[in-house]
């Protein structure tokens, strides 16, 4: 057999007993070497004791590496992970008023909660799973988008019937390039102005 060797004090020849700790690993088997170093005839161990856990699995976050929100509309993402013995999941970084993180000591975490207004924006976060055996580091990227996208700042174009400023051009909400006298409920600019944050 093949594996990784330990080397410890000597054991004391009064009866007393030697206790060892060991880096946390993952075993399957131990093996003991004694070693007669003052020539002695009878050596011997008269009682091998082993505590802590066994046959444990290093944490992995499986769950993917981001996701969005959207201000006003309650959100939730739960973070899964696989290992044992049970693992401990934490977070860094700053989150979206409105939204909070909880570990549910399951294996598993929760992002949840209602972007708050003017929160619209990209959070890096980091999740760490932690067990007796290992941890594993996730970075998450959090994106909260309005609850209304508009393209900012393009510039229409008016329609083939060349009309004078102030009538309607045929860039429509719906898509349709329909121009003035036509469908023009649904036109959403004049000639020549602007459309963006805050345009008429």
């Amino acid at each position: 057999m093949t594996g990784n060797s330990e080397s410890v004090d000597s054991l004391p020849n009064n009866g007393d007993g030697l206790s060892v700790t060991f880096p946390a690993k993952t075993i399957t088997w131990v093996q003991f070497t004694v070693t007669d170093t003052d020539a002695c005839s009878n050596i011997g161990l008269a009682e091998i004791k082993a505590y802590g856990p066994c046959g444990g699995v290093p944490p992995d976050i499986t769950s993917p590496n981001h996701t969005t929100f959207t201000v006003g509309v309650p959100g939730t993402f739960t973070v899964t992970t696989t290992g044992s013995p049970p693992i401990t999941i934490t977070k860094s970084g700053t989150l979206p008023t409105g939204v909070n993180f909880v570990d549910n000591n399951n294996g598993t975490a929760t992002l949840s909660g209602t972007p708050a207004a003017g929160t619209e924006g990209i959070y890096l976060l980091t999740f760490t799973a932690t067990n007796a055996f290992g941890s594993d580091v996730q970075n998450f990227t959090l994106t909260v988008v309005s609850d209304c996208e508009v393209t900012p700042y393009s510039t229409p174009t008016c329609s083939s019937q060349n009309p004078a400023t102030g009538q309607t051009c045929v860039k429509a909400i719906d898509g349709v390039v329909d121009g003035y006298p036509g469908d023009y409920t649904k036109e959403w600019a004049t000639q020549g102005s602007v459309m963006g944050p805050g345009s008429d």
